[in-house]
């Protein structure tokens, strides 16, 4: 997969679908090309050695003035174009299927070791990629900017140099609480982005510990002319930085890059005292030939291969049941056990206590209480006078893993916690860091760590095995306690976070963390690589949340996605089968008025739930297809058709959304189809059943739904001959 040519001074790293050129000239690194393997051809050397020869990564070290006119670009960085090369080494891991290329340059005047760091793997066509960075010199270094990659020239074929106009559109996922799953395409032209003279530069500043408040740290680059797409995603939970960038004054194509947030956008710099070593945040690139859905899906394949760190227990993907939508923080062992004899021979998998458990129990509280007094992890006797771990029992026993809600990175100002633990706290130079009534756990600290992981093991030893993880609030900017810039104080205490949660993970195996932060505040492949799955929104209008998820379906893994299945006692059957079907393509997460359900609507959700079961195996390995445009979020108009499959193809299911819309037929060609095979088709609600021969199905499947605000799931399974 990796090679080194020692006459051309190149290195290759080749995967089944695309292959990433490096190469040196006068003992420098540079950035060749990123394509797909047919292409690849076209970055003749001729053409390579006209180019100008730009850096694998950009470090600004020193407060240092950049060596070229850049604009809003953080280029020309001055130790990473004066670093030279000093020497390369290739591992392999023949376990984990992949080999890691490091390449070290060194800055001479500054004595600072650039290394970067290149991994390529068997099982997936992306790579992932990060720089350390090391203090070769007797005085400290200090560093501003440090991008995790940088791709230049792009898109680098032989028309890299006509003018990108229209021919290149940029794909973002814009995101804010109860609206995820936005997203938005346009040209080089509407981003500012012209191929001579101009300094455009269109760049993401994502700034605090909601690293996806603004946009989700995963970009798409695509040249309508051939096809070709290149996807970056960065892969860190706290402040970031993305860009694409014009040439400046020469035909040079265009840039992208990013990483951690700097100092000039996110207050972040590292000063890295003489032999100190640090690492960006990781990224993963991929580059591939087809259609948006390819890329995308080329992304969801490395997730699934490489990223998600599934525990045991999650394996077989259950259906969780989370009361928050029925007692909204009035949870008591009462309700629950309403709860569990609404939920007998449903087939529910999990039950999860949500917030509220640790306050004293009030039919008057104010419905905000539960925020200020998160940071108490003591179950209140009044909600649970028999123990919690009695509730446990009961839950295990009505044949469901039990779960609870914990916030634990932080404390309200109405608990204990906020006064009696103020050694755990990030600060800053006027004291605590705090938003909202709340104050953030400082998760470099070993103190807070072994806070922390007491607070999970006195549930664990009650028998709590699944853990929603939320986090409602954002700590802005950083800390100061690690001693360095504010910025990096958030850098380490997100590492630190990842560790504590690997650690936790590793000494618990058996347990099921759910990252969730006001929905889906947090979405981002440095936390989602350490949790099993996410809650992906807040969002609670039964009819949007079909949009959310099928929006979110592009940047997260389905196998990671948990949407809400609201159950609304009062709801007509239309409405109440809609509601179900919004989270029977990913996480299946049931909330609503369980113990109030009817006869009938019960019975409806046991056909989901046994529905759900014969499906998810898909889960593990699925592509997804997008039929249709997004709907808008806030005007629902339009139908929303949505096909997963598993990378053999043998499974399909088709999700269909009639939101507002005059139309009530809809066909699509579905992907994947064996034309030589028949298929067995069924769907949920309808209780239909018939064999269908592939090549009727390729020539379109058609859908009826005579209501708006109505849904329906079919299912294709392929029969053996």
């Amino acid at each position: 997969m990796i090679q080194y040519d020692s006459q051309k001074m190149r290195w290759t790293i080749r995967n089944e679908r695309a292959t990433y050129l490096i190469g040196l000239k006068d003992r420098k690194l540079h950035h060749i090309g990123y394509l797909p393997n047919d292409e690849i051809e076209s970055l003749d050397d001729e053409r390579i050695l006209r180019r100008e020869l730009q850096p694998e990564a950009e470090v600004q070290i020193n407060y240092e003035g950049r060596t070229k006119h850049h604009g809003a670009s953080y280029t020309g960085c001055g130790a990473s174009a004066r670093a030279e090369y000093k020497s390369h080494a290739i591992s392999e891991d023949e376990r984990g299927g992949s080999q890691t290329l490091v390449i070290t340059s060194v800055d001479e005047q500054s004595g600072l070791e650039i290394h970067h760091h290149y991994i390529a793997y068997k099982r997936s066509s992306a790579l992932t990629r990060y720089v350390t960075l090391r203090n070769g010199s007797d005085t400290p270094i200090e560093v501003q900017h440090l991008s995790s990659f940088a791709l230049y020239g792009m898109p680098f074929s032989s028309s890299a140099n006509q003018i990108p106009g229209d021919r290149i559109r940029i794909y973002s996922f814009p995101s804010s609480w109860c609206w995820e799953g936005q997203m938005r395409t346009m040209t080089a032209e509407e981003a500012g982005l012209f191929h001579r003279l101009s300094l455009g530069c269109w760049h993401v500043e994502s700034t605090g510990s909601w690293s996806s408040k603004e946009y989700i740290p995963f970009f798409v680059l695509e040249e309508a002319d051939s096809g070709m797409f290149w996807s970056a995603q960065i892969e860190h939970s706290g402040s970031w930085r993305f860009e694409i960038g014009a040439p400046g004054f020469r035909e040079a194509g265009l840039h992208v890059q990013g990483g951690l947030g700097n100092y000039t956008y996110a207050h972040w710099s590292k000063t890295l005292m003489p032999g100190e070593a640090f690492a960006s945040a990781k990224a993963s690139l991929s580059c591939i030939q087809g259609g948006i859905d390819d890329a995308l899906n080329a992304m969801h394949n490395h997730r699934a291969a490489v990223l998600i760190q599934r525990s045991h227990a999650d394996k077989s993907f259950p259906i969780i049941f989370n009361e928050w939508n029925s007692t909204r923080g009035a949870v008591r062992a009462e309700t629950i056990e309403h709860h569990l004899a609404a939920l007998s021979g449903t087939g529910a998998e999990v039950y999860a206590i949500d917030a509220g458990w640790y306050l004293p129990y009030n039919d008057n509280r104010e419905p905000e209480d539960w925020f200020l007094h998160a940071g108490d992890w003591e179950p209140h006797e009044s909600r649970f006078p028999e123990g919690i771990q009695t509730v446990a029992d009961q839950i295990r026993q009505a044949g469901m893993m039990p779960g609870i809600w914990l916030e634990i990175e932080v404390a309200g100002a109405g608990s204990k916690s906020y006064t009696d633990h103020e050694r755990l706290f990030m600060t800053h130079q006027t004291g605590y860091v705090e938003d909202n009534g709340r104050r953030f756990l400082y998760f470099g600290s070993p103190d807070t760590r072994e806070y922390a992981t007491k607070a999970f093991e006195r549930f664990i030893a009650a028998g709590f095995s699944y853990f929603k993880i939320d986090y409602n609030v954002d700590c802005g900017l950083g800390c100061n306690n690690s001693g360095d810039s504010l910025g990096q104080g958030l850098v380490d205490n997100v590492r630190s976070y990842y560790a504590w949660l690997k650690e936790l993970r590793r000494n618990h195996p058996d347990i099921i963390i759910e990252n969730c932060s006001s929905g889906g505040n947090r979405l981002d492949y440095g936390m989602l690589s350490h949790t099993d799955l996410a809650s992906i929104t807040d969002q609670s209008d039964w009819f949007r949340l079909s949009g959310v998820f099928y929006g979110v379906s592009r940047f997260i893994h389905p196998s990671q996605m948990g949407n809400w299945s609201i159950l609304n006692a009062d709801a007509e059957d239309r409405v109440f089968a809609f509601a179900l079907i919004n989270s029977m393509m990913g996480r299946m997460h049931i909330s609503g008025e369980i113990e109030k359900l009817s006869s009938a609507q019960r019975e409806l959700l046991m056909e989901a739930i046994h529905y759900y079961k014969k499906w998810r195996e898909i889960l593990e390995d699925c592509q997804v297809v997008h039929h249709t445009p997004n709907a808008s979020l806030q005007y629902t108009e339009g139908w929303l058709v949505l096909q997963m499959h598993n990378a053999a193809a043998t499974k399909l299911l088709l999700g269909a959304w009639r939101l507002q819309s005059d139309q009530s037929d809809y066909g699509v060609k579905l992907s994947g189809i064996d034309t030589q095979s028949s298929y067995e088709v069924t769907s949920f609600p309808r209780k239909n059943q018939r064999i269908v021969n592939g090549d009727e199905l390729q020539e379109g499947f058609q859908m009826r739904l005579d209501e708006e605000y109505s849904a329906v799931l079919y299912g294709f399974e392929r029969r053996l001959s």
